[in-house]
């Protein structure tokens, strides 16, 4: 079996020499044997190990128990030992999420934080083949997409490793057995009250016996081509959320009108992206929550609300979705601003993070038009233009009204949030507001039938490549 632990930590290259490792043990066979093996590939893989337990406070004195023995086990070894203490049944409560969810929060947090106070790089779990094979299946029952299809990853991030994932229960059993290491049974695994139970004890057995007796590399083979699947799709995701995504210190902002073009497979994934960068990669949106916030964009009025775990909010604006981490009302202040624009030329608003600029072009291109790319005539403006955001008693002249209006008034009708008025950059020439970027141009300033001088003008988001994602 060691031999086979090695080969998989090559073949992920999951760990590398100098390596500082955090392993996660419960106390139960499986990341007991975890930490043994570790502890004596230590000298051969030059690497570092330490002991990160949590007492999730729902099982009492064996909770209790099951904290003494891996801390009397590492003092024995000779391994650093870190415990966290938790009320998963309270937190679970307050963040309105399952047990079952919290508890993997709050244990992936844990670990982080011992990496972050030990200089660790690496975080070590003791999930197994059979692990993954019931987790596939648990999965399929719950109607999961393909992340849940390909079960559960031999690295993630870079850096949360599970060495063990190609070997058996039995095999780990038979480990213990044969070092003579202690361990202890967590009798809630036998509870076939629990549905992960019944697949392990009764599900899987009755398949194996009557339909396939290879049924778990079976769906190990499937879940490795979800994973591939999968992947390429988060990679595509991830690269549209980079280009699209206004990123502010708890807001993450996409437009609405290129969220709606992307299929609903890349909607999901931009959404689970943009709420793990916000949130911590361990936030994990159920698909119920992902579903909901699809039809907020789609269908929903502006100003509609989700309100998600952990304080997160999606939100629809007129011209964007928003996800907004806290409780806070989002209000955030933007100095006033104001730059030249010359024609041809261009100019960063470092307050908003967007480059506008302008070209001479000899038509009009109707297939570029957009609330981000607009043509107005040359002969009804005095360059250079003037960038800058609202100042009290603006008026504007909307595209196909007559007279003006109090842009207080055109943000209200076109619903605005007070608090991102001041994020809006107008381009203006003289007192005249020929563009309000996002949204519409002057009816002065409008393309007609005898135009001959036409300018182009565009507002990009700078790209964010700071997004942890």
């Amino acid at each position: 079996m060691l031999e086979k632990v090695l080969d998989t930590i090559k073949k992920y290259n999951m760990l590398c020499s100098g390596d500082n490792v955090v392993v996660g043990v419960s106390g139960g066979a499986d990341s007991m044997a975890l930490l043994h093996i570790l502890k004596r590939f230590e000298q051969y893989l030059d690497i570092k190990v330490c002991v990160a337990h949590i007492h999730h406070g729902i099982r009492g004195q064996d909770a209790d128990k099951d904290a003494e023995f891996v801390h009397q086990i590492s003092k024995e070894w000779g391994i650093p030992f870190f415990l966290k203490k938790a009320d998963i049944p309270a937190l679970s409560e307050k963040w309105h999420m399952s047990e079952e969810e919290t508890g993997r929060w709050v244990r992936y947090s844990f670990f982080e934080e011992v990496c972050h106070d030990t200089g660790a790089n690496r975080i070590a779990l003791a999930h197994h083949k059979d692990d993954n094979a019931e987790t596939i299946l648990h999965n399929i029952i719950r109607g999961s997409g393909l992340n849940g299809l390909a079960g559960i990853r031999a690295v993630r991030d870079e850096h949360v490793i599970r060495p063990l994932i190609e070997i058996g229960r039995a095999e780990i059993e038979e480990y213990c057995k044969e070092y003579d290491i202690c361990f202890r049974h967590d009798y809630t695994n036998d509870d076939i009250k629990y549905t992960r139970n019944r697949i392990r004890h009764q599900l899987i057995p009755y398949i194996q016996e009557n339909f396939n007796p290879n049924f778990t590399d079976t769906l190990i083979r499937m879940g490795h081509i979800a994973a591939d699947d999968d992947d390429f799709l988060m990679d595509y995701a991830r690269g549209e959320l980079v280009k699209q995504a206004i990123v502010e210190d708890n807001d993450i902002r996409l437009p609405l009108d290129i969220l709606l073009q992307m299929p609903t497979a890349i909607q999901r994934r931009m959404i689970r992206l943009a709420a793990m960068h916000l949130m911590g990669r361990d936030y994990v949106l159920e698909l119920r929550h992902i579903d909901s916030i699809i039809d907020l964009v789609r269908c929903s009025q502006v100003g509609a609300v989700i309100h998600l775990p952990l304080e997160l909010r999606a939100i629809k604006e007129y011209n964007f979705f928003v996800l907004r981490k806290g409780v806070s009302d989002g209000k955030v202040c933007i100095p006033p601003f104001i730059y030249e624009l010359n024609i041809p030329g261009e100019i960063f608003v470092k307050e908003i993070g967007m480059m506008l600029s302008a070209q001479r072009v000899p038509e009009m291109n109707k297939g570029l038009c957009s609330p981000w790319h607009v043509y107005i005539d040359a002969d009804s403006i005095s360059p250079p233009l003037i960038i800058r955001n609202r100042l009290k008693g603006d008026k504007f002249n909307p595209l196909g009204m007559k007279g003006s209006k109090k842009l207080k008034d055109y943000f209200i009708d076109r619903k605005i949030p007070r608090e991102q008025r001041s994020k809006v950059p107008l381009v203006v020439s003289g007192q005249h507001i020929l563009w309000v970027v996002g949204y519409q141009i002057s009816n002065s300033a409008r393309i007609q039938k005898g135009t001959q001088n036409i300018v182009a003008l565009e507002a990009k988001m700078v790209n964010n490549h700071n997004m942890n994602v």
